[in-house]
């Protein structure tokens, strides 16, 4: 009994794909997904809680003992998408707020190799990243879906 339209599967594991037609593929394919969805929530758990504190106590302008912009109600739902687009085969990101009242994503895969994504207020989606030894950047706007040169780098690093 599949309980997961297979047509549903690639946005929790891209590598279940709708190839197998049997029965037992398909319980397979639902028994991968499952466990993913497990291992997502304990490891994007930690990273909801970042969000949700990054939100909590940094609502107000000048939350950094200076002059940083407030996160806002809107940039926290974006972000909050965001995390929850992100397919279970990657690790869960580190989260922190920005002084310009951005949330950004960072992975640090492997020694001098990153990847830092922020959400902005307006809809953006604004990245940069270090890899086998060359520099990539690029904004576009959020969509409720990561960007495919997002998700690229993502697949590229991990």
């Amino acid at each position: 009994m599949l309980l997961v339209r297979r047509t549903d599967t690639t946005e929790i594991c891209p590598t279940c794909r709708d190839t197998g037609t049997s029965s037992e593929s398909d319980e397979l394919c639902e028994r991968v997904i499952e466990a993913l969805r497990e291992l997502r929530g304990e490891r994007q758990g930690a990273a909801f809680n970042e969000l949700l504190g990054a939100f909590a106590n940094c609502g107000e302008r000048g939350w950094d003992g200076e002059e940083a912009e407030p996160v806002s109600a809107s940039t926290y739902v974006a972000a909050r998408t965001f995390l929850r687009s992100l397919p279970a085969s990657f690790p869960a990101p580190e989260v922190s707020p920005e002084s310009d009242g951005s949330i950004t994503f960072d992975w640090f895969p492997r020694e001098a190799e990153l990847l830092s994504v922020s959400v902005t207020e307006d809809g953006r989606v604004v990245w940069a990243g270090i890899y086998d030894g060359g520099q990539v950047r690029g904004i576009e706007v959020f969509h409720d879906r990561i960007p495919s040169p997002v998700l690229d780098l993502l697949r590229q690093l991990y």
